[in-house]
């Protein structure tokens, strides 16, 4: 575990890659939060952003039909805290 895993732990997106529909599933330390799921393309540019106010164990489906095959990376913040995971969107 590092630094910026100690509010998210246990996150894993599946399938990856994937054809545009996937699931980042985690689970928070505290009950209520705010999480902000963005998806960065390889420029840093924001494509896909969700936010929820919840916490616990977490499974979230996004949908990323309009976004072009390629590498992207997800990035979840709670409460200030950032984890980032590479997502492989394939046609």
């Amino acid at each position: 575990m590092t630094e910026n895993d100690t509010v998210i732990y246990n996150m894993h997106i599946y399938p990856n890659p994937n054809n545009r529909i996937f699931t980042p599933t985690l689970d928070c330390k505290e009950k209520n939060n705010t999480i902000l799921i963005r998806l960065l393309n390889i420029t840093g540019k924001t494509v896909f952003e969700k936010k929820i106010e919840t916490g616990g164990k977490q499974k979230i489906v996004i949908d990323a039909g309009n976004i072009p095959p390629g590498l992207y990376f997800m990035n979840i913040t709670v409460n200030g805290i950032n984890t980032n995971r590479k997502v492989i969107i394939n046609k």
